[in-house]
């Protein structure tokens, strides 16, 4: 426990840019992890194998660049408040949306209705955490 304190207070005091670089980087990990998530539950195993790299990069950057426009770092990194939790929502909201519009845009078949709620909920969830 003593480590993750540890951690937790080194990041704290590296300056703003690399605290956000590792706010991307986490943030991309927790939208593939979403993402493999409410596609295993929602769907077949093969569904998840066979679609390609590019459909996990086209979520992966449009939720970095809403995050990015909605100033959810800019909350996150200097306090966490009910608005924090607001702009999350929101961002979620905004992910979802954007990526299900592309991909509906591209003609491609990669969200059940399922999938698009769990992805959602996962995404919520693992950010709050």
């Amino acid at each position: 426990m003593n480590n993750i304190f540890f951690l937790v207070r080194k990041i704290l005091s590296l300056p703003r840019g690399q605290r956000k670089i590792i706010l991307l980087v986490l943030d991309a990990l927790l939208i593939l992890i979403s993402l493999f998530s409410s596609l295993r539950l929602a769907s077949d195993h093969d569904f998840i194998l066979a679609n390609t790299n590019f459909n996990y990069l086209i979520i992966i950057c449009v939720g970095l660049i809403v995050y990015s426009f909605t100033g959810q770092y800019r909350s996150l990194i200097f306090y966490f408040g009910i608005s924090s939790l607001y702009s999350i929502i929101i961002s979620n909201i905004l992910l979802v949306l954007i990526v299900s519009l592309i991909f509906k845009f591209l003609n491609i078949l990669f969200f059940t209705k399922t999938s698009i709620l769990l992805f959602f909920s996962f995404l919520t969830i693992f950010v709050l955490l």
